[in-house]
């Protein structure tokens, strides 16, 4: 018998809970651990493979989670017959393999393409009878049937909360559920355990009136802004009171949202006449960007799920009503869509973000994988990639962006006692290093750090964590710029190293890396390198003449209006100088009010939206070099910047040329 251990601890198995095996490639075949290995002449002569060989396919049915090994050609139509060999059913009922999302598996369909669908989190599988159609229709209308497809073997309590969603119907409004006989049905027990067959008819009899009350205009304005979760978002009335509109001026008009309750925003957020549209695309985009300004995650969530949930209003026709809820419900569905893929920072909280993504969890497979379980699938995709964390959400965005090979490294000269240093590296190399490290802070900074002026928070350490952190680096390299040029002894070496800081910062402008390029300003600019006036002498022309248009491009004079010039004439990729955003956002806050009559002001949420898109724009053309490592080691080594060290470098400075002292 074929027996075998792998010792490698290099060794990473990608499905640990699959069965390896021993596989001969000029054959197609695996070799069968009751037989040995003379029984294979191929193993004297060939590279046996080491793969998988089976897969883990988990499926739940009557409740209890099971587990099969499954081969690679293993379709679900194998499964099924393996299955029905040992489950116990009704001779009529026909079973099927369903996600927890409602999508029934293909019978063709392999597992193992399945399962890679799922990723690296396995959906639940669900064993159980075919939806079967039944037609539903209410007291108050029984001629306007819905024909609904349904799993026959569910208590019937749980397919009510659906009926009622298809009628515009609360459930508190069902007084009983009848059969075409007019007999009363159990709630408790599933259709099929009360004779009810298929295809046939049942009826929802309501103990209220018609149809849903419209709103009144006794709610009060204000009271989703002040109490929002205590009225109903279907509640609250349409007046200049609870949504505010302004003009562009000019013909044709253009009419966009300035104000308004938070129930009203997020009615315009899933508004059933919008999408399509430029203004209202803009509306969804500066929402999702902003919404932490006036409101929280789970308090929109509970709202959108509000929305979700389409009363039948005033004398709508159920035609009229399938068609108005159909359009709401899926501009729900594509917020939530978007809210999911692109705007994931309240997902991924360590705080709270595991909260919130069970609730969309719960949401999606309880409601909308009942009714759309094609975009119920697509949001629990997301939701999946959310759940592997924020490195891995990182990771998949980076990969869609698909960028080409990096250009090939600049090779360092022969370090001093074969030690390198960072100037034994060319210029251009070292503003490629510092480049990816800037950009990688960079991209780290989410949206929600560019919110209510969050930087400058007592709290800002976890609020606007990557702000701090790009910050605080720029500082660092301002203080090691200045440091470097100080370390040296003598004028001409102190001027050759200007030179290098100089030419790196050529490369940096060259690179699109206007931060590190503003940094490396600051620190030539420092007061302890400005007074060095025997060093600057040194200087070429040619160097003071470089450094001189820096200086000019990235100057605060007219709101740092040539930089601003600059930068929006350049392709990305491209890292911003963020301290110009952060200028932006502080006029944008002190200037404009949170609130109006008690509404949201939204017009102050476009503004700050534009700064957070331009962020988001650059964060999304990431750099593309190779890091050296040893290279890249070193300059993230700089020391942090702060009074005791700027006056060391004073004091280091009239140490190298005192007051009124003969240049060294």
């Amino acid at each position: 018998m074929i027996h075998y251990n792998l010792n490698n601890r290099k060794l990473v198995l990608g499905h640990p809970g699959g069965k390896y095996g021993l596989y001969i490639p000029s054959s197609s075949r695996w070799m069968e651990e009751i037989k040995t290995l003379d029984q294979y002449e191929a193993a004297k002569t060939e590279d046996i493979h080491y793969k998988l060989q089976y897969q883990t396919f988990d499926i739940t049915l009557d409740g209890c989670t099971q587990k099969f090994l499954v081969g690679s050609t293993t379709t679900v139509e194998h499964v099924l017959e393996m299955l029905s060999v040992n489950a116990i059913s009704s001779f009529e009922d026909t079973f099927g393999l369903y996600t927890s999302y409602g999508e029934r598996l293909k019978d063709k369909d392999t597992v193992w393409a399945i399962l890679k669908d799922m990723g690296a989190e396995q959906d639940v599988i669900y064993y159980r009878p075919l939806s079967q159609k039944i037609v539903v229709c209410t007291s108050a209308e029984p001629d306007m049937a819905v024909e609904l497809e349904v799993d026959f073997s569910r208590p019937l309590k749980s397919l009510l909360p659906f009926f009622c969603r298809r009628f515009g119907v609360k459930i508190s409004e069902c007084q009983a559920i009848k059969d075409e006989k007019g007999l009363v049905l159990d709630v408790e027990k599933a259709l099929n355990a009360s004779r009810v067959s298929h295809n046939s008819k049942i009826m929802i009899v309501k103990n209220g009136g018609s149809s849903y009350d419209s709103p009144t205009s006794a709610v009060s304005a204000a009271s989703t802004l002040v109490n929002g979760a205590e009225v109903n978002i279907w509640e609250e009335p349409d007046s200049a009171e609870t949504l505010q509109f302004s003009s562009s001026g000019v013909s044709p008009m253009v009419y966009t949202v300035s104000a308004g309750s938070l129930n009203k925003l997020v009615v315009h957020l899933t508004n059933e006449k919008g999408e399509g549209s430029t203004q209202y695309l803009d509306f969804v985009k500066t929402f999702l960007l902003t919404y932490q300004s006036f409101t929280s995650a789970f308090v929109l969530l509970k709202k959108l799920i509000e929305r979700y949930h389409v009363p039948r209003i005033g004398n709508m026709s159920q035609g009229e009503f399938e068609k108005f809820r159909l359009t709401v419900q899926l501009r729900v569905c594509n917020v939530i869509l978007q809210w999911t893929k692109k705007y994931t920072s309240d997902f991924l909280d360590v705080k709270n973000g595991e909260a919130l993504i069970a609730e969309m969890t719960k949401f999606t497979e309880s409601i909308l994988a009942a009714d759309h379980p094609t975009m119920a699938k697509q949001i629990r995709k997301s939701i999946t990639k959310l759940k592997e964390g924020p490195e891995a959400w990182s990771s998949h965005v980076a990969k869609s962006m698909g960028p080409p090979p990096p250009p090939p490294s600049k090779a360092p000269r022969q370090g001093k006692d074969g030690v390198l240093r960072i100037f034994d590296y060319p210029a251009e190399e070292i503003a490629r290093q510092l480049t990816l490290i800037e950009f990688g802070l960079f991209y780290n900074i989410r949206p929600l750090e560019l919110l209510n002026q969050a930087w400058t928070k007592r709290d800002a350490s976890v609020r606007a964590a990557g702000i701090l952190a790009l910050t605080k680096r720029f500082n660092a390299v301002a203080c090691w710029v200045a440091k470097t040029i100080l370390d040296l002894k003598t004028v001409k070496a102190r001027a050759r190293r200007m030179t290098r800081m100089i030419d790196i910062a050529v490369h940096l402008h060259g690179l699109n890396n206007f931060s590190t390029l503003m940094a490396f300003i600051a620190g030539l600019n420092k007061a302890a390198i400005m007074r060095l006036k025997h060093t600057f002498k040194e200087l070429s022309s040619t160097s003071r003449k470089k450094l001189a248009d820096f200086e000019k491009l990235m100057t605060a004079e007219n709101s740092y209006k040539t930089y601003r010039a600059a930068l929006h004439t350049v392709n990305p990729p491209c890292i911003p100088y963020i301290g110009v955003y952060l200028i932006d956002l502080t006029y944008m806050e002190d200037g404009n009010p949170n609130n109006i009559d008690n509404l949201i002001n939204f017009t102050k949420r476009q503004m700050v939206s534009t700064v957070i898109r331009e962020v988001h724009q650059y964060q999304s053309s990431p750099v593309n070099f190779k890091t050296v490592d040893e290279l890249a080691r070193l300059l993230n080594v700089f020391p942090d910047a702060n009074d005791t060290f700027e006056k060391l470098l004073y004091e280091l400075s009239l140490k190298r040329e005192p007051r009124e002292a003969a240049p060294k």
